[in-house]
């Protein structure tokens, strides 16, 4: 009779994280924006006009200045975007209470900050531009805080891009921004809103972005849309291995597995498998398919490569599950050689023990005794089984 602890299992492999990253956008920065205008292109220049240089000199000085800035202006983040820039900017009053502001967000005054910014976006004096930015920095301020605001931030993302005032590298970046804030929310379907309407109207096909889709529409329960997205990233860098891995993971909870192995294959024959957990992607549902050669063959690649180190007592159960799946297919030379294997990785006696069990139920005693001695002497659930085989009559 098979012992009850040599049913067949099934093994569960934990799906690769999906990650998500910011391309460089992160929070936006809290620095005027230089913008057209009749009276001062930035803030600086109203800086300048405020102190007075408005005779001839000070135009021409400032005319020079203008064209340095612009020779230094840092490129268009998106130029295929489909947004015409309004090309405002900040009025003079706004810009000596956005310089205020932005002075106490960068002196880490976060709640003062936010106080001048909700004031100027209540002035009704203020313009566009200048209740743009002012929600830039207030929806800065509170994903700054700890915990973080996400409701507030969220809202002043969006009231900053409802504004449509800032130039496009500042306009998208809020939209990105609102799409991470929503995503950090938990509010995933409007996390994807925002970021398809980014990625509609900028062009954008970064790499960064299309991976941020990804893991949204993962979150949102479609992985096989998620996984083509991935699939998108890896035409443009065969050699990205943890974007293959994320499409590895998403393909299995999709329940495509055909092209899980055609993405592994190929994983393996570049040798992008270097650890345990990538090797255990590949070998896990081979075991799960009763495909125990081939997956002892790839846990020896694995081992062989330094990949799968020993001891493991990941690599133990691993081994346990084939031997029990040999010895429920009664194939018990190799479920025996498997417990074997099982039990000299093993940092406990689980695996002796059965190694033990199924060696008595073989009248093996004397190999069933000293399986047993080794579980007694790494330690064991349940001692007691041991002793009883250890008191069996015979050697």
């Amino acid at each position: 009779m098979k012992d009850p602890a040599a049913q067949t299992p099934r093994l569960l492999l934990q799906a690769a994280a999906v990650a998500v990253a910011v391309f460089g956008l992160g929070l936006a920065p809290v620095a005027p924006v230089p913008a057209q205008d009749s009276e001062a292109d930035s803030l600086d220049d109203v800086k300048r006009t405020s102190r007075g240089s408005r005779t001839a000199a000070g135009a021409s000085e400032r005319g020079r200045e203008r064209k340095q800035e612009n020779a230094t202006k840092a490129p268009a983040l998106y130029p295929l975007a489909t947004r015409k820039e309004p090309g405002l900017k900040a009025s003079n009053k706004g810009a000596k209470a956005l310089r205020d502001i932005v002075a106490a967000f960068d002196a880490k005054k976060g709640d003062e900050a936010a106080t001048k910014a909700e004031a100027l976006i209540a002035d009704p004096a203020a313009n566009a531009y200048d209740k743009a930015f002012a929600h830039q920095v207030a929806a800065s301020v509170e994903a700054d805080r700890d915990p973080p605001n996400y409701v507030k931030a969220i809202e002043h993302y969006k009231q900053a891009v409802a504004a449509d005032a800032l130039d496009n590298n500042g306009h998208y970046q809020m939209l990105y921004n609102m799409a991470v804030m929503q995503s950090q929310a938990d509010q995933y379907a409007d996390s994807l809103a925002s970021l398809d309407r980014f990625l509609n109207e900028t062009k954008s096909d970064k790499p960064e972005a299309i991976g941020f889709k990804a893991y949204l529409l993962n979150q949102l329960e479609r992985p096989a849309e998620a996984a083509a997205l991935y699939e998108q990233i890896l035409a443009k860098d065969p050699d990205d291995k943890t974007t293959l891995m994320n499409a590895v993971s998403l393909y299995q909870q999709a329940g495509n597995d055909k092209r899980v192995d055609e993405l592994l294959a190929i994983a393996r024959q570049k040798n992008m498998l270097t650890n345990e957990s990538e090797y255990r992607t590949l070998y896990v549902p081979l075991i799960n398919g009763g495909k125990l050669k081939e997956a002892v063959e790839l846990i020896d690649e694995g081992i062989a490569k330094g990949a799968i180190k020993a001891p493991s007592q990941k690599l133990a159960g691993d081994l346990s599950v084939i031997a029990q799946t040999y010895y429920a297919e009664e194939n018990t030379p190799k479920a025996i050689e498997m417990f074997k294997r099982a039990s000299s990785v093993s940092e406990n006696g689980e695996a002796a023990l059965n190694l033990a069990r199924v060696l008595r139920n073989e009248n093996r005693i004397a190999e069933a005794k000293q399986a047993a001695q080794e579980a007694l002497n790494k330690g064991i659930k349940k001692p007691d089984d041991a002793k009883k085989i250890l008191a069996l009559p015979g050697k």
